[in-house]
């Protein structure tokens, strides 16, 4: 999470697989923050429980950071979002994703679920928000 205000941009490490966390970075920011950035994967190395860990309170995040005041979200995704090892071409952002059940790697599958949660939440509290599909992301094996 980055939280931005008209002077600074400052990071903000958060476990989202803890609730209780997850809704004291959102009190932390009422008032402050008008943008969220959010850019979370678990290690690659991981299983694949911990990729859909870090869904599981990213819809409480959204909800109590737009109620602080957050007024537009960029979601740091992946091509992955797309299922990358399924070969596609000439793709615009209108095409639909392929079927979720067609998606083998977690890391894919976490990246697309992040999305949708990401858009339902946004488009219901009419929030702007992109979604940043990034080729390819490289990070020291701890992952930040």
């Amino acid at each position: 999470i980055l939280r931005e205000n008209r002077r600074r941009v400052e990071f903000c490490e958060l476990d989202l697989t803890d609730e209780a966390a997850v809704l004291r970075i959102a009190e932390e920011v009422k008032g402050k923050v008008d943008t969220l950035v959010l850019g979370a994967r678990a290690s690659l190395v991981w299983g694949d429980a911990e990729h859909m860990q870090l869904t599981s309170h990213l819809e409480t995040l959204l909800n109590a950071c737009i109620d602080a005041g957050v007024k537009r979200v960029i979601n740091i995704s992946s091509i992955a979002a797309a299922n990358h090892i399924l070969e596609q071409r000439n793709l615009s952002e209108t095409d639909p994703p392929p079927p979720i059940d067609t998606y083998s790697a977690a890391y894919d599958i976490s990246k697309r679920i992040t999305e949708e949660i990401l858009s339902r939440v946004c488009l219901h509290r009419r929030i702007p928000f992109v979604h940043l599909r990034i080729g390819a992301i490289f990070s020291n094996p701890w992952g930040i």
